[in-house]
């Protein structure tokens, strides 16, 4: 049995190609994520609650950046390999803080980690 969100997903494209001349949203809802990523929609708000998957959160509403779907997919890609989205999204929030630091004229770490991690 299919779960809901694979029920209600696009047929082409991992992203829901815009209206002629609509840009791409800045930002996802949960449901349109879940569907993005073919994926139970409660799994998804788990993942946002954990802190094992970046979004933002207003009110009690969770959305999801593009970017962080754009730079997700990137990292498979580029990996050529499962990633882990635990390790992931770490990995993800220290460069985040590397980069804050930085603006900040503080000090950072050089790493030499690669995106991903075998699942």
């Amino acid at each position: 049995m299919q779960d809901r969100a694979q029920q209600s997903a696009p047929a082409s494209g991992a992203f829901s190609r815009p209206h002629a001349g609509m840009p791409k949203p800045e930002f996802y809802t949960a449901a349109e994520t879940s569907r993005i990523l073919r994926m139970d929609e409660s799994t998804l708000y788990r993942h946002l609650r954990q802190g094992t998957f970046p979004g933002v959160k207003i009110g009690g509403r969770y959305v999801v950046p593009h970017a962080v779907l754009e730079r997700l997919i990137a990292d498979v890609i580029a990996t050529g390999r499962c990633v882990d989205l635990a390790v992931w999204t770490e990995r993800w929030r220290a460069e985040q803080e590397a980069a804050a630091l930085r603006l900040a004229g503080g000090p950072v770490e050089v790493s030499t980690w690669i995106p991903g991690g075998v699942a």
